[in-house]
Parts: structure tokens; C-alpha cells; sequence
């Protein structure tokens, strides 16, 4: 197993075919997709809100409680 990134931990089997990865990315991308086209301004609104009022995820975990107007 291979640690990508800090933060939340990613981790990815360091024995996946080239297939297998790209089957992976594709579906993380069509995900991506499906969410912003359902969800994207509501997901902009919560990360300007985050990020314009000092409200961080990390900061405040009651932050996206405050938040009715969000659909998620």
C-alpha cells in the first residue's frame, strides 16, 4: 500500500494493473462530473463560505450545520 497525500489518507494497492487504475480514475472522474453538474453551486457556495468566513472544516465542526440553505 502507497500513501498519496496527506490529510485524509488515500491508499492505493501498488499492484493494480495500468487498466485498473485507469478503470479507477474514470470512475472517479464520471463521479466528479455527476456531482458538480447535481451539486456544483451548492458546493461552491459551501467552500466560499468556508473559506471567505473563516469557518473551516478543521476549525469548526458544527460549520456545516450552519448551513441550511445546503442541500447535503
Amino acid at each position: 500500500m502507497n500513501v498519496q497525500r496527506t490529510g485524509i489518507t488515500h491508499m492505493i494497492n501498488a499492484t493494480w494493473t495500468p487498466e485498473q487504475a485507469a478503470a479507477v480514475y474514470e470512475c472517479l472522474s464520471a463521479l466528479t462530473e455527476t456531482l458538480l453538474a447535481h451539486y456544483g453551486i451548492a458546493i461552491h457556495a459551501f467552500y466560499k463560505y468556508e473559506r471567505c468566513t473563516g469557518h473551516g472544516l478543521m476549525g469548526n465542526s458544527d460549520s456545516m450545520n450552519n448551513q441550511p440553505e445546503l442541500p447535503f
